[in-house]
Parts: structure tokens; sequence; C-alpha cells
């Protein structure tokens, strides 16, 4: 039912944005009665008319995200992207998934080359990435005529951009020494933004290689932009595992954009892993004052795998008579393996009626017999 709705909500929008097409209607109709098969067919079978491209890249794009096999998808997305003078987000979208699912480095640039000229040359990530592929296929002129694009621009922060871009794709195509070349470039930059993403690409290499001392350093050297503490304190987490080091820059990032919700989750789970009962208090009572409940910090904890945390506030969540904590406690009691209390739990989530509390005791109950 979720599906069918999910459906139906995103080709309403369709017609909001370009009007009541035939095939958009009809299959609309069907999703709503629950026909969906007729109404995919209907959407399969739809034909570019005339004043109505937009549409056809919409239904394509559409049938793509919901097709089968990886093979279909790329069928689809081929269709939505095959007006190659579109410049329609569905056919930019597309035209990206095309190019990165490309099995040959000439059939990617044919893609980015494609897509170049869809955002009028304009687009520094897609210039950089191709420039990189045509140094990696000896295309000198092809390469050089970007280059001169971008000086063209006398832009220094365009210029200094790219640079950071190129030398960035140029390393991930294993060309290191044309690479590092235009990250030196980039790092003589005279804006902070460009400065600290050099740092952080040259973190990305060493971490790639394995070399944690030089990674550290470049790390720390890209806190020259607070806008990246949130990134850096990332990579000290899943990368290094200073979960230390992790937390101290999390803090930065929420005390310098206490706006962003993502960054005050980030760092009250940090305050839970590196054990910091103030900091975990604090963050949480932030969180509470934007409309959190116990409830809500129990399953972030548990989406994040930390479930001693996760239990204790689903506890709380209990004392708060909320629905959801005995379905929440039967999870992490079951993965935790404490496989009794998670069916007691279970079974109260059952009497309660939550969705999926059903198949949880079955899965639970399954599993201790297993166990005898």
């Amino acid at each position: 039912m979720k599906k069918i709705i999910a459906i139906s909500a995103l080709l309403t929008s369709l017609l909001a944005i370009a009007g009541p097409k035939e095939d958009i209607n009809k299959a609309e109709d069907l999703f709503k009665k629950g026909k969906n098969e007729e109404a995919i067919k209907i959407l399969k079978e739809s034909k570019n008319v005339k004043g109505e491209e937009a549409e056809y890249e919409r239904i394509n794009y559409f049938l793509a995200q919901n097709a089968k096999t990886n093979e279909e998808a790329i069928e689809y997305l081929k269709k939505a992207a095959e007006n190659p003078k579109s410049n329609s987000q569905v056919a930019v979208q597309a035209n990206i998934y095309l190019a990165n699912s490309a099995k040959t480095t000439k059939e990617k640039i044919k893609y980015l080359e494609i897509l170049n000229e869809r955002l009028n040359k304009n687009d520094l990530d897609t210039l950089s990435v191709l420039a990189a592929l045509y140094k990696v296929e000896n295309e000198t002129s092809k390469f050089n005529d970007i280059v001169k694009l971008i000086e063209n621009t006398k832009r220094q922060d365009t210029i200094d951009n790219f640079n950071l871009l190129l030398g960035r794709a140029l390393l991930g195509e294993n060309k290191e020494s044309d690479g590092i070349s235009y990250l030196n470039k980039a790092a003589n930059s005279k804006f902070v933004n460009i400065k600290s993403g050099v740092y952080l690409a040259y973190a990305d290499y060493y971490l790639a290689k394995k070399d944690v001392k030089n990674a550290t350093r470049y790390l720390n050297g890209a806190s020259v932009d607070k806008d990246n503490y949130y990134l850096i304190s990332n990579r000290f987490l899943n990368y290094i595992g200073d979960v230390k080091t992790a937390y101290s820059y999390a803090e930065k990032a929420y005390n310098n954009s206490p706006a962003v919700n993502e960054y005050l989750n980030y760092v009250f789970v940090l305050s839970t892993i590196t054990k910091d009962s103030k900091g975990e208090a604090k963050y949480a009572n932030l969180l509470k004052k934007k409309g959190a409940k116990n409830i809500t910090l129990a399953v972030l904890l548990y989406n994040n795998g930390i479930n001693e945390s996760a239990e204790k506030y689903a506890k709380l969540a209990l004392k708060d008579k909320s629905k959801d904590a005995d379905l929440l406690l039967s999870l992490i009691y079951g993965n935790t393996g404490k496989i009794d209390l998670a069916i007691t739990h279970a079974k109260k989530a059952v009497a309660n009626k939550l969705t999926g509390a059903d198949n949880i005791l079955k899965q639970l109950e399954a599993i201790k017999k297993q166990a005898k």
C-alpha cells in the first residue's frame, strides 16, 4: 500500500509540474485502484510526442527507478536522456547515471561530453572529470581545450576550484603525478574553502594508502574552513577510528552551525560513544528542545548501532508511555542476544497492535527454537 501511495504521489507531482497528459492520467487512476501492472504497462508503452518531451523524460526516469534489473534501468535512462539538447533536471540526472554506470572509459567520455553540452560547459565537476579522462586517454588537445576554457574565465576562484577538482579526479584515475601537480596549484589559493578542499583531497589520498600519520596531518589542516568540521570528523570516525578527535570536530561543527539538525544528531551520537555524560545530557536536552522525545533518541542511537545507550532511552520512553518503546526494545535485545527479554517486549508490541511486531515476534521465537 505504501508503495502504491508513493507511486501515486510521484505521478501527481509530475502532473503538477507538467500539466495533465493522457498516459500519466491513465496510469495514476490505475495506481489508485491498485492495478499497478496495468499502470506500468501504459507508461512503458508511452511514446514521445512533440510538445510533451518533458513528460516523456519523466515517465522513463520513473520507470528506470522502478526497474527490476540494472540493465532495464539503463534502457529507460537512455530514453530519458535521448534528447541531447534537453537540459531538464530529469535529462541531466539520467545522463549522470549513464556516465557513472559506463563500462569503459570511452563510453563514460561519450556520456560526459553530452552532459557537458547540456550544462553549457559551466559545470566544474563535469569538466574536471572529463578533463581527467582525456588525460587518461591521451587526448591532449581536448584536455587543453578544457584547461583553456577555465583560464579564459579570468576568475581565480573558478580556476582554483577547477584545479582542486581536476587534481582529485586525476588521483582517482591513478594519475598521481598529474593529480598532485594540480592539487599543489590549488593549494596556493587565497580562498579558504578551496585550500581546505586541497587538504581533504590529500587526506583522502593518504587514507587510501593507509598512511594514517599524513592523513591526520592533512585532516587537521583542512580545519582552516570551519564549514568542513563535519567532513573532518566523519573521516576521523569512519576511516581512522579516532572517536575522540571525531567527537571534538563534531562539537566544533555543531557550535559553528547550531541550526543544522544533522550536526546535533551526530554530536549526540558521538557523545554516547565517548561516554561523555555531561555532553550527552547537554545534546539530549538540546534535541528535546527541538521536539525530540526519548523514543526519538533511542531510535537514533539504535540506527547507529549503539545498543546500550539506545536501551537506556527506550526504557525512558517506556516510562513516557511511548507505544513504540516495546517494539524497539525487542529489536535491541534481539541484537544483543537477550532473546527472552526480546520476546517479552515483542509480545507487548503485538498486544499494542504495532505494525511489524508479529513478524519480529515470529523471528525471535524461531531464533529461540533453533538455540535449543
